[in-house]
């Protein structure tokens, strides 16, 4: 049997089609979105593995507020040769020490899809051990197959996976990315491997839906990603695609922007003496997978020393306390909450209190679509490429079909209306 699966940057979903019914398998039973798996994976002390909506649970109850304990560890020695002043080398032995947060039960991993994306990512030590980058993949392709066939009752041997339309606009990256995700997917247990551009799915659903032939846009905004497709549908010709472009931007750098607004909490308005907060700290705030960095050791002394020089000392604490007792996730899910909550009304209310952190801000729909500016540009840009490239005016696209996630945001559908008119969304 041969499945589909939509694995995204922040969801997956798989499904069957037998030529007549398309079949969407349920994940996830008990969730309140059974046919979506969230692509989470986390992993403990011991290796086992958790996915999902299980995996936030468990990573929330064990390690968020926890207090980190970085302890510095002796892993062995290694030769140095350096040139000499003479006509031999220097070699000496250099002792090699690592850190790791004693406090740690496991490791959560989100967005693993967006790696491949890095052309010299090869994969994350986690505890004891490293993990490639397609082992990782592994384990979410795994499981996808494995409740697949326990609903199916029936092996399923091959598979069609969407991808974007460009992981990477560097070709060799590109071909790199899919490369690692077809190993993935044999690993994985599926004996045929295809890939096909992740909006082609929409594509196919409005053409088998569709009697008469139409020229379809398929706005495709997930998490990690926004691809557009032009395609003539419908009738009992086949599909016709005249042109596919992809952009990357995707629901992540959205929460990025809200995590920008909020760093007035976390010293970003500070001086430390004369000198402005460091960016790269800032930097490293704006994504919750790179806030164990900045809680080690070395930063934990920049921060005490900083709090004796800051103009805002009750900011540097909240950045303390946000690293150092495993917060970023939590305040993460709460910006994803507000972005969501934004597509249904003008305002939300953004609430995250941990001693000493406190924060209460209402956030408007017309502040969040300033914020976005510079996404809002690049989604108008990427739309005149792809009807540039398909050689096709917006009055030309007879219907606009929109998926994924990030496609529900209002200036994004306003966007889609004044271009080709809000009776064709």
């Amino acid at each position: 049997m041969r499945l589909g699966i939509d694995f995204g940057t922040t969801n997956s979903a798989v499904a069957y089609y037998d030529g007549k019914t398309l079949t969407t398998i349920p994940l996830e039973p008990q969730s309140d979105t059974p046919q979506i798996l969230p692509s989470l994976i986390y992993i403990t002390r011991e290796h086992d593995h958790y996915l999902g909506t299980n995996a936030m649970r468990i990573y929330a109850e064990r390690e968020t507020g926890r207090p980190v304990r970085w302890k510095r560890h002796y892993i062995g020695e290694f030769e140095v040769m350096v040139a000499g002043t003479g006509s031999g080398p220097i070699v000496f032995m250099q002792e090699a020490y690592a850190w790791s947060d004693e406090g740690a039960q496991g490791r959560l991993l989100q967005s693993v899809k967006t790696a491949l994306r890095d052309g010299t990512y090869q994969g994350t030590r986690i505890f004891d051990r490293f993990y490639t980058l397609d082992e990782l993949l592994v384990k979410l392709l795994a499981e996808l197959r494995q409740r697949a066939e326990q609903f199916m009752g029936q092996p399923c041997t091959e598979v069609v996976i969407g991808r974007p339309v460009h992981f990477s606009h560097n070709p060799a990256i590109d071909r790199r990315a899919e490369q690692i995700l077809h190993k993935a997917a044999r690993w994985a247990g599926f004996q045929k491997v295809f890939f096909q551009a992740e909006p082609m799915g929409a594509t196919y659903l409005h053409h088998i839906s569709s009697a008469t032939r139409q020229r379809l846009l398929v706005f495709d905004f997930g998490g990690g990603t926004l691809d557009f497709t032009i395609a003539e549908v419908g009738g009992d010709e086949p599909p016709h695609i005249l042109a596919t472009h992809g952009v990357l931007v995707g629901g992540d750098d959205l929460d990025r922007r809200i995590m920008a607004y909020l760093l007035k909490y976390f010293g970003a308005d500070a001086r430390i003496g004369r000198e402005k907060f460091p960016y790269d700290i800032l930097d490293k705030l704006l994504n919750w997978q790179t806030h164990p960095e900045i809680s080690r050791p070395e930063y934990r002394e920049l921060f005490h020393d900083f709090k004796t020089k800051s103009t805002d000392p009750a900011a540097i604490a909240c950045v303390e306390a946000l690293v150092s007792h495993n917060l970023g996730f939590a305040l993460f899910k709460e910006i994803e909450r507000v972005k969501k909550a934004l597509s249904y009304s003008d305002s939300a209310e953004l609430h995250f209190e941990y001693e000493p952190i406190s924060i209460h801000e209402t956030i408007t729909r017309q502040q969040f679509e300033r914020m976005i500016t510079y996404e809002v540009q690049v989604v108008a840009d990427g739309l005149d490429t792809v009807l540039r490239k398909a050689e096709v005016h917006p009055e030309d696209i007879d219907i606009v079909a929109r998926t994924g996630g990030s496609s529900q945001i209002p200036i994004f559908v306003q966007l889609l209306s004044d271009t080709f008119g809000a009776n064709k969304i």
